[in-house]
């Protein structure tokens, strides 16, 4: 909320995500088949 200039931002704590390296390379390799986009499987694993 934004008063007299200045606005308050509330620090949320995020745990960091930690993948194997199996999950990783399943990522990796689904990237590489066509029609498929680094973004699209990123967003998909969050």
């Amino acid at each position: 909320m934004e008063a007299d200039g200045f606005v308050e931002l509330l620090a949320v704590p995020t745990a960091k995500r930690r993948w194997s390296d199996k999950a990783k390379r399943r990522m990796e390799v689904k990237t590489l088949m066509p029609g498929v986009t680094v973004n699209e499987v990123a967003r998909r694993h969050g």
